[in-house]
């Protein structure tokens, strides 16, 4: 995929994932109302505040979403802009990942010690990067493909949904950092499954067997 592909991929996903939300929201907002005046009509009380609490509870959950649909989309494009070499592609930092990166010597590793992390990986024939951010990221942590001693298939915990498949890079110092990749390589709130799961464990293991 070239880079302007990859670009364009971003921004269809970016607006794709905006109407998603907006959707959300408006189907949510007009079953609340709809609720509200059902039950005015049955001389029921109290629907007003229910409707209040609702709604933004509603908009609340879309516009987080949206939130970080555009966070991961601003993050693949930069990325991708400073790394035209590199496949690039996105990840999800699996529970434990924080106290893996800091066995790993990262000082300060900005990844959610409870929840998973959208992050951005990059790949050459030479090692890979994990990075971190919005539109202006920064990376997280980068190894020669020497300091991975195998990419093995493994389970890993982003939400509160249960273990999804991922991929497990051990690197020489021991540690297992555990990444789910996202279901698109540009990004997604959802993680892939395990075929696709196995294609990237395949792809990567064979740079590091190469290195």
């Amino acid at each position: 995929m070239t880079q302007q592909s990859q670009f364009d991929a971003v921004h269809k996903a970016d607006r794709r994932g905006f109407w998603i939300a907006f959707a959300l929201m408006a189907v949510g907002v007009a079953a609340l109302v709809l609720n509200s005046v059902m039950k005015a009509r049955r001389g029921g009380s109290g629907g007003g505040a229910w409707l209040v609490v609702g709604a933004l509870v509603v908009i609340g959950a879309g516009a987080v979403m949206l939130f970080m649909s555009r966070g991961i989309g601003g993050r693949h494009q930069a990325v991708a802009a400073l790394r035209p070499e590199s496949d690039v592609f996105e990840v999800w930092g699996a529970v434990g990942l924080k106290q893996a990166l800091t066995a790993e010597g990262v000082a300060d590793p900005k990844v959610r010690a409870t929840q998973g992390t959208a992050l951005t990986m990059t790949t050459t024939a030479s090692g890979l990067e994990l990075w971190r951010g919005g539109k202006s990221p920064e990376v997280l942590l980068a190894l020669p493909w020497t300091a991975v001693t195998a990419v093995a298939e493994g389970r890993g915990v982003v939400a509160n949904d249960g273990v999804k498949p991922a991929f497990v890079l051990v690197t020489a110092q021991g540690n297992d950092l555990v990444l789910p990749p996202a279901r698109k390589r540009t990004g997604s709130l959802m993680t892939a499954r395990l075929e696709d799961v196995r294609v990237v464990i395949a792809r990567l293991e064979s740079l590091r067997a190469a290195a």
